[in-house]
């Protein structure tokens, strides 16, 4: 079975557990919203090309700020673990850390160039679109959640552009957990629902599958196409050769991790 009709077969499946759900959680990135990227981690080398002309830029290559910005994720997490206990971090610990790394890259000025890069490169993925407009026709209860370093009012933003707004939004770093450590549960009681009547759909088995399932939801896996994730065998032109291997091997780690802590697990395969 081809990885699209695959997707065709769970998106068919999934319509047809919503229409017997009460309420639904949609995961975020890569079922509605997706990155026009060859890989996740490539938003980072067009953060690059945004802050090439920047104080504390100098001297550092697209593939060498790509390991300097998923190094500083997994050092924030570290430093986080060891503070507190859990590894949620926002995008302003992540520069942080990165300014740590580098002292001359300004941190503040570095999380708005991540987020201009994020809202130019988002679009639709049209496959969980048509669920979320169906769960709206049926006037169920509809939660959105995304375990991610972005906050929620920035997701809030970019969800609203296409029409997308829930009745509550939970973000793993502003919860202090994932999808994987209960946060769906929140997800239900904000609602005001019970978990188990209700249906949570997303893309990666390993978080949303078993997230839902551990929460006593209906868990619907939608996988995308690897045209959207993995990186082909001749790298484009317009990379070079260090950092085309980087997004090769950052997109098949992605692939077989599935989380939405994309730097965490990608800097685990690299670094």
């Amino acid at each position: 079975m081809t990885a699209s009709s695959e997707a065709r077969r769970a998106h068919r499946r999934a319509r047809r557990s919503l229409e017997r759900a009460g309420w639904a959680s949609f995961d975020v990135f890569e079922t509605l919203l997706r990155r026009g990227v060859l890989a996740p981690v490539h938003v980072f080398g067009l953060v690059h090309d945004e802050m090439s002309t920047t104080a504390g830029m100098s001297g550092l290559s697209r593939a060498d700020f790509v390991r300097l910005r998923m190094r500083s994720e997994r050092l924030a997490r570290r430093r986080k673990a060891l503070a507190e206990g859990g590894t949620e971090i926002g995008l302003e610990e992540i520069w942080a850390a990165l300014h740590r790394e580098v002292p001359g890259i300004d941190p503040a000025a570095g999380a708005r160039a991540e987020i201009d890069v994020e809202t130019r490169v988002l679009t639709v993925r049209e496959t969980g679109i048509a669920l979320y407009r169906r769960a709206r026709e049926r006037g169920i209860p509809v939660g959105c959640v995304s375990d991610m370093y972005h906050s929620s009012s920035t997701i809030a933003g970019w969800l609203a552009a296409v029409d997308v707004v829930p009745d509550a939004l939970f973000v793993s770093c502003e919860m202090g957990r994932g999808k994987r450590d209960g946060l769906l549960a929140d997800v239900a009681e904000r609602l005001g629902v019970r978990p188990r009547r209700g249906i949570h759909i997303g893309d990666s088995e390993q978080v949303d599958g078993a997230g839902a399932r551990a929460s006593g939801l209906v868990a619907r896996v939608i996988p995308h196409g690897s045209s959207t994730l993995l990186a082909p065998e001749r790298p484009p032109r317009t990379l070079g050769a260090t950092e085309s291997q980087l997004l090769q091997r950052a997109a098949h780690h992605w692939s077989d991790h599935g989380s939405g802590d994309l730097a965490l697990d990608i800097g685990h395969c690299i670094l």
